[in-house]
């Protein structure tokens, strides 16, 4: 008999709800969520045991059922369909039944929590600390008098890298040696890459030739199958290592979604990652651009976002095309597609501008770009080159001509297409004898905790050990809860970025005091920050 067998009835008005998993690693529970049921497992649950939970899950799935005591029934949560029964037998075909295993739990799944696991606990300790007698004279989250937060903190706090982890493994980038989750080194290889672009009403695979075109427009799922090898050492040789048995097969779905893609074809991508997974493997949202590099190394440098949709007819190929490049490490290299005009240039980075019915290509560096930015734009320019995707309106008969300019000294061809504006249209930088070889940081200061803070926003794909010219984009500003405040340090000038009220609330009362005190925090911070 199962160790322990839990039944959760949720209606869709009592979201978010939360589990704490600190004894759950022998247990089984079932969720029934209306129109979706899962049977999650720990990891320390007996094969027998797992079985037996299915069975008891799908014996609830296709039994009765019946919802009469919800003030909303979670098969309609719209209320908008009175032909949905709020009891009866066996659930409609449109429902899902899903079976989880612990840190490898979907998306969907996880997004029915109001926190998960790791980060809860971590708050219940900060929580009990806040609590001791020692910590008795901290403010609580309602006191309005708000102290500046440590400076010399934020100055001095060296992040840790952002983390993917899968199954329990930290994949780090997505390839090399990695560490198992029993703390032995192994080398982790890709097998396959499959890419489905998601519609309206359904999905459609990609060719291998589309591998690595996406659109800021759509919703795309990627598989990624990978294996990871656990390596042995020789007895003979202590310093070297060898394979032992090749490690199974393990499945990755990332489903990327577009900054304009619809909400259909989020809520498409979500479910079909779980029928991609086979009930195993891991679910992984991405967003446009705050991809981790181990999603961007699936595609070898040859990702290119395009802007528009792919079944957009009005996007076409003809004419001029601009792409800032992106990414630290060649393997990590995208193209993103930006308004083809001279504001779009940057000093510190590298640009492409294509024309495929020329077939040219011009592979622009601005006078601040460093070297090894330079040398990833022009592997992302050669892997183009050598691939000439339908896409881009090229074919394996293009002759696609690539020439190298530098900030100052473009031909005409290179700015006729850009416009007729001087080089005030952007933040030339040709007059400026800075070097500018550092990384921007960025820190959002807010006091939701009760105490203000300030936490550092990191890009998910950075390297630690180079310089990162543009780690950030200013949706990165826009999609914080507004009102919001970011400290933005560029080494020469520091910024303090204020948000704006949104209109659906008015800030009187102890609300505008409260804002008050945090802008008045900020600046403080801000200016303790610049001394330091």
């Amino acid at each position: 008999m199962l160790s322990v067998f839990m039944h959760v009835l949720v209606s869709m008005l009592t979201f978010p709800i939360f589990i704490s998993p600190a004894n759950t690693t022998h247990q089984v529970l079932v969720f029934d969520f209306g129109s979706e049921l899962y049977v999650w497992h720990g990891k320390d649950v007996p094969l027998g045991d797992r079985k037996v939970a299915v069975k008891l899950g799908k014996q609830l799935y296709s039994g009765n059922y019946d919802y009469s005591s919800c003030r909303v029934n979670p098969l309609d949560a719209s209320c908008t369909n009175k032909d949905v029964p709020q009891k009866g037998e066996g659930r409609p075909s449109w429902t899902l039944f899903g079976r989880l295993s612990e840190h490898n739990e979907t998306s969907l799944f996880r997004e029915k929590f109001l926190d998960w696991a790791e980060r809860k606990k971590e708050e219940a300790t900060q929580t009990e600390e806040l609590k001791s007698p020692e910590n008795s004279t901290m403010r609580s989250p309602f006191d309005s008098d708000l102290q500046p937060c440590d400076a010399k903190a934020l100055l001095d706090n060296e992040a840790e890298p952002v983390k993917t982890v899968l199954e329990g493994v930290d994949v780090q980038r997505g390839y090399g040696l990695v560490k198992t989750e029993d703390g032995r080194q192994a080398e982790l290889a890709t097998l396959a890459v499959e890419a489905w672009h998601i519609k309206e009403h359904g999905e459609e695979e990609l060719p291998e030739g589309s591998l690595g075109h996406l659109h800021e427009g759509d919703a795309y799922v990627i598989r990624w199958k990978y294996s990871i090898t656990t390596l042995v050492g020789k007895r003979q040789k202590p310093g070297e290592l060898s394979v032992a048995a090749p490690g199974r097969e393990r499945i990755a779905c990332f489903f990327w979604q577009g900054r304009h893609s619809s909400a259909s074809e989020k809520g498409t991508s979500a479910l079909m990652t779980v029928e991609l997974g086979s009930h195993r493997g891991s679910q992984v949202l991405v967003t446009q651009g705050k991809e981790p590099p181990c999603f961007l190394q699936l595609f070898q440098g040859g990702l290119i976002i395009h802007k528009g949709s792919r079944d957009d007819r009005s996007n076409s190929t003809d004419g001029w095309r601009l792409f800032c490049v992106r990414g630290e490490a060649e393997v990590e290299a995208s193209l993103v597609e930006v308004a083809c005009e001279l504001a779009s240039l940057r000093s510190r980075a590298s640009l492409v501008l294509l024309n495929a019915q020329k077939s040219v290509l011009y592979l622009w560096h601005g006078c601040k770009a460093q070297a090894d930015s330079k040398q990833v734009a022009k592997r992302a320019a050669d892997k183009l080159k050598l691939r000439c995707p339908s896409e881009l309106g090229l074919n394996s008969r293009s002759k696609l001509k690539v020439e190298e300019v530098e900030e100052g000294s473009e031909p005409a061809e290179f700015l006729k297409p850009l416009g007729l504006q001087d080089k005030k249209a952007y933040d030339c930088m040709l007059q400026d004898p800075g070097k500018y070889n550092y990384t921007p940081r960025l820190f959002w200061l807010s006091a939701s905790s009760g105490l203000f803070e300030g936490e550092e926003q990191l890009y998910p794909a950075r390297v630690t050990e180079g310089v990162m010219a543009m780690p950030f984009l200013q949706e990165n500003l826009y999609s914080a809860q507004q009102p919001a405040l970011f400290l933005l340090d560029n080494r020469m000038e520091v910024y303090l970025w204020q948000g704006w009220q949104p209109e659906d609330t008015q800030c009187t009362g102890s609300a505008k005091m409260r804002w008050d005190s945090e802008r008045k925090c900020a600046m403080e911070t801000v200016l303790q920050y610049c001394k330091g």
